[in-house]
């Protein structure tokens, strides 16, 4: 039955990654920490991701924004996993759902009053350059963190490219780049800590065959879902969910 759950959670949330860039595991794991601790079900959608990144970048490689990626979001994110990572080691199991449920709801929050009260600042955002983002590198530092601690650095990380100049398939293409770079990386950390051993890897082959339904799915409703609506109903779902952790 646990397994049957992660697998539709693992489903939702990975189509949602194929569709937009991003979404995976901060939508399973807001989820899935209802039912699992953080720390048990983490290595797994971490080692999940790792498939499903390397497919998509198989055929959109092209649409990468190298030089960003390689100048600006690694070298921030990068100092912020190093930090995360240590945090990480701090934290108690109950503090670190509640911090994880408070960083989400205010992020899905945020973005729900953009998508419905704010179009225009949207699209203001949307059509800053790099140079005006002190703020966003600001926002990508602080993504590194979180995903250190978390494996979810997706939210602020979307908040800090929508002020930078990038196509659709750009950001889709650079942010898949980026989780299939530090998420290898949190890989390699949780075999040498011991957090991904026998248990974790049944699990990951178990859910395996969830991963290649999700990037059909997500490549189908890329093409006939409106993204707003797709974005109100995934932001909706996180608000819930980080709020229930807070109860």
């Amino acid at each position: 039955m646990d397994l049957l759950l992660l697998g539709s959670l693992v489903f939702f949330s990975y189509t949602a990654q194929a569709m937009t860039g991003f979404g995976s595991i901060v939508v399973a794991l807001t989820v899935g920490s209802l039912f699992f601790p953080i720390r048990t079900i983490l290595p797994v959608l971490v080692a999940l991701n790792i498939p499903l990144c390397l497919w998509i970048l198989y055929k959109r490689h092209s649409e990468i924004d190298v030089r960003f990626l390689l100048l600006r979001i690694l070298p921030l994110m990068g100092m912020g996993v190093i930090v995360g990572v240590l945090l990480d080691e701090q934290l108690e199991g109950p503090i670190l759902r509640r911090v994880f449920g408070v960083l989400i709801l205010g992020f899905s929050l945020r973005e729900l009053y953009l998508l419905f009260f704010k179009k225009e600042q949207m699209k203001a955002d949307e059509t800053q350059t790099h140079a005006s983002s002190v703020i966003g590198s600001f926002w990508i530092l602080i993504a590194g963190v979180i995903h250190g601690i978390y494996a979810s650095g997706g939210p602020p990380l979307v908040h800090a490219l929508s002020r930078m100049a990038m196509t659709r398939q750009a950001f889709r293409a650079t942010l898949t780049a980026v989780w299939l770079i530090l998420n290898g990386a949190l890989l390699g950390l949780y075999f040498a800590n011991g957090r991904f051993a026998g248990e974790e890897s049944r699990q990951f082959l178990l859910l395996l065959p969830a991963i290649p339904l999700a990037l059909r799915a997500g490549e189908w409703l890329h093409g006939r879902v409106s993204e707003r609506s797709f974005r109100i109903t995934l932001q909706g779902l996180l608000a819930l969910s980080a709020g229930a952790l807070l109860v």
